[in-house]
């Protein structure tokens, strides 16, 4: 698969996260209780809780650039996401 930014095509490729798969549903599960205590509506996240927890423990795993991992994750200003060093790659404020 490829996508074209600013005339340049770029190769995209998957990767294998180090972490079991146990591990990631049960921090999903965090970010998701709250979305339904706040009442979040559904699709309104730029990730689901899932791939959220995976974009967090990549960072945790890897201290990338969050802003590289917002990118490969698709979110365009991961400031609105509220994902940041200082919070530590929050899971929802969890």
């Amino acid at each position: 698969m490829s996508v074209t930014t600013r005339g340049f095509t770029l190769v995209t490729y998957a990767a294998v996260l180090d972490v079991p798969r146990p591990v990631v549903e049960f921090l999903a599960r965090l970010p998701a209780g709250r979305r339904r205590r706040i009442g979040t509506p559904k699709r309104s996240r730029a990730l689901g809780p899932f791939r959220h927890a995976v974009l967090v423990l990549r960072w945790f795993r890897d201290r990338s650039c969050v802003h590289c991992l917002a990118r490969d994750a698709g979110i365009r200003d991961c400031k609105s996401f509220g994902v940041t060093p200082a919070h530590g790659g929050c899971i929802d404020d969890q």
